[in-house]
């Protein structure tokens, strides 16, 4: 993706009951605030990722968790890298990206 451009991520609907906890982790581990300047956790575990800069956020690695709450089985999301290019290319100004799991939580 180009400097400046924005990026969505999706965690894909889990069947769980009662409904899964998303969380959203940084490469240590250590989980993503709700907001801050540079992304956004949505209502629906969208991870928004804001204003790419290639010093800030090329080669950033992000992993979703999703955790039912009675059971506490979790499962979690292969590691997504963010790559982030210097040049602005104009037709490439939003990205979505949906996470394929086929993991399921079992009620």
């Amino acid at each position: 993706m180009a400097e400046g451009d924005a990026v969505i991520f999706d965690f894909p609907p889990v069947d769980s009951f009662p409904a899964a906890i998303i969380q959203w982790l940084d490469a240590s581990g250590k989980r993503l605030p709700s907001y801050s300047e540079n992304h956004h956790v949505t209502l629906t575990n969208q991870l928004f990722v804001l204003n790419t800069k290639y010093d800030v956020h090329n080669n950033v690695v992000f992993r979703a968790t999703a955790t039912n709450g009675y059971t506490l089985q979790t499962i979690s999301s292969p590691l997504y890298v963010l790559r982030v290019q210097r040049e602005y290319a104009p037709s490439h100004v939003f990205f979505h990206v949906c996470l394929d799991l086929a993991a399921r939580f079992s009620k």
